[in-house]
């Protein structure tokens, strides 16, 4: 099969416009409620193209979103790699799975990222970190169809150009 000329365009393509998407500023009233779109695309592609997106590359997205939001460096690296690494393990079985099954380990993977974050800026109550570590999951969890839908053709463009 020949290979799709634009094929390597598609996936630095989709994390720059999930960045941007990021760092995109929402209402006070909504900001809580922002899906990582980053984190998102990053696990869409670690579990559509295992043979193309890692460690490595979720590693580089997460440092480039620590430098974009000026947070501590590495923190959103550290959290993206091994969020990718234990979607990397579960790779074959998420394929398996359901769309909604999907969400809900991308809302779990959100859940704990969230929790770290919030424990690395300091803020340690119980209360505190469930409710703000919650909103950001349930978004991830509605959010996952929209990356889904989304990035699926250009994952078939891929898939064509193998």
């Amino acid at each position: 099969m020949r290979t799709d000329p634009a094929a390597w365009l598609i996936i630095p393509s989709t994390l720059l416009a999930a960045l941007v998407l990021e760092l995109f500023p929402w209402p006070d009233l909504l900001d809580p409620w922002q899906p990582p779109w980053l984190l998102l695309t990053v696990l869409f592609w670690a579990i559509r193209r295992p043979d193309t997106v890692g460690m490595s590359i979720a590693w580089i997205a997460g440092l480039i979103l620590d430098v974009a939001l000026g947070s501590p460096l590495g923190t959103h690296a550290l959290l993206f790699t091994l969020a990718t690494t234990m979607t990397l393990v579960a790779q074959r079985m998420l394929l398996a799975l359901s769309m909604i099954q999907q969400a809900l380990w991308v809302a779990f993977l959100t859940l704990l990222q969230q929790a770290f974050l919030l424990l690395m800026d300091g803020h340690a109550s119980a209360e505190k970190l469930m409710l703000m570590s919650l909103a950001p999951a349930l978004s991830a969890l509605l959010a996952w169809p929209v990356i889904n839908i989304a990035l699926m053709n250009p994952q078939r463009r891929l898939e064509r150009g193998r």
